[in-house]
């Protein structure tokens, strides 16, 4: 792989281009989906990608190659659109090499991975305890990235993941949901993400219609990674620059409560050494205690605001690596105690912006809804939604737990999270619409 993306670069320069970043990406990934506790199909995709980033002078086109065959005839074609194209104003340059990059850190144990069945059975097994029917899936990646510039950088790099998303009914309005997601075959625990789904389950037994109001609430792993995924993606500097972010104008400001520290780090269920332009990655620092640091940089956007970049670039703009809210000094049970009268929210989707400046949003809980009264869960409710403020919702946050999960799925949580249990007070609580 390093051969083509070296050869692309030369060729691109050859043909006139003034900055190239060529990412390549070999990857084996495989699929297996369960639904009424029994596995329905398995996949297995053999895939190889070039990415483009091809530039002259300001001129930006970016495209892919899918068939190295054609490699030389799809820059050419590259050029010639970048040459009759718009200059663009905010383009700054890329990184310029060489780096020195630490030793790669993929999980050969998940190379070539066949006992998908006994991990989903584990799974289907521990949920159907307490929960009647199961669907979901596992996935495993390994990829094979090499990444060659103009600038000077030439590296390679190995990822691989395994994650299963387990979601369990007990009857039709009663559903869990859990996930089970690590970079190492160690950190996977199926039997655990079956447990938890099945016993959300058996507790969102018939639910009652939820009643509108400011409610104090406990936010799950899976909760907190969809709000962490919307929030922080909005600390891109692209985003800020474009006016989609509610973190304009905010370095330096309180955004959260002391409680909130907030990381982007390379390490997680996505552990990369390198961004697209091939800085090497680093702990970034978003939020800390509860103070806006930093925006997320590529070259472009950190020379626009006068800074270094983060190490975030991605090939269209600066995005979130692995977003980690730090843990706090509380155990779960004691975030439950400190709740009178509110709800255990285990899951959300449907997530919108009514403006993405003031931060203003709904998101709709679903699977268990769950009712606490003085500490314990005494029922569960259903057709609520959370109508809030999203700056608001950090600045509510009173306490985070100890104890962390990574969470990632393909509906909300896009971006790989270390998250805990959090509780936030005075949450706005509607009606959603059935």
């Amino acid at each position: 792989m390093i051969e083509n993306t070296r050869y692309a670069v030369k060729k691109a320069l050859e043909l006139g281009a003034t900055e190239v970043i060529v990412k390549g990406v070999d990857s084996c990934n495989q699929q297996v989906r369960f639904s009424n506790n029994e596995i329905d199909i398995a996949k297995t995709w053999f895939e190889t990608v070039l990415n483009i980033f091809l530039v002259y002078e300001r001129r930006v086109v970016l495209t892919e190659i899918r068939n190295v065959e054609i490699i030389d005839e799809t820059l050419k074609q590259a050029v010639k659109l970048a040459r009759i194209s718009k200059e663009n104003p905010e383009y700054g340059g890329i990184a310029e090499g060489p780096f020195k990059y630490p030793d790669i850190e993929s999980d050969p144990g998940l190379r070539g991975i066949t006992d998908h069945a006994d991990y989903i059975m584990a799974a289907i097994n521990t949920a159907t305890e307490h929960a009647d029917t199961t669907f979901g899936a596992l996935q495993v990646v390994n990829e094979r990235v090499a990444l060659s510039t103009s600038q000077n950088v030439e590296v390679q790099d190995e990822k691989t993941s395994i994650e299963l998303s387990i979601r369990a009914f007990s009857q039709k309005e009663a559903s869990g949901h859990s996930v089970t997601c690590s970079s190492t075959l160690k950190g996977f625990d199926p039997e655990k993400a079956g447990k938890e789904a099945g016993e959300f389950a058996r507790l969102a037994r018939d639910p009652v219609q939820g009643e509108e109001g400011t409610y104090d609430v406990i936010l799950s792993p899976l909760f907190v990674g969809s709000i962490l995924n919307y929030s922080v993606d909005m600390t891109s500097a692209f985003n800020v620059l474009a006016g989609r972010s509610m973190y304009g104008g905010k370095i330096g400001e309180k955004v959260a409560s002391d409680a909130v520290t907030v990381i982007d780090t390379p390490r997680g269920l996505a552990t990369m050494r390198t961004d697209d332009e091939g800085v090497p990655t680093t702990d970034t620092h978003v939020i800390e205690k509860g103070v806006m640091k930093t925006y997320l940089h590529n070259t472009s956007t950190a020379r626009a605001m006068n800074t270094e970049t983060t190490a975030n670039a991605g090939l269209v703009k600066p995005e979130p690596l692995n977003i980690w809210m730090l843990p706090g000094d509380y155990s779960t049970e004691e975030l439950f105690q400190n709740v009178k009268n509110g709800l255990y929210l285990t899951n959300t989707w449907y997530t919108r912006f009514q403006n993405v400046q003031t931060g203003d949003f709904s998101t709709i809980p679903r699977d268990a809804i769950l009712v606490i009264k003085n500490g314990e869960i005494v029922g569960s409710t259903k057709n609520i939604r959370v109508s809030d403020n999203m700056l608001q919702l950090y600045l509510n946050i009173e306490a985070v737990a100890k104890e962390q999960k990574v969470v990632h799925w393909w509906a909300e949580v896009g971006f790989p999270c270390i998250s805990s249990h959090v509780l936030a007070r005075n949450v706005h609580i509607t009606r959603s619409t059935e």
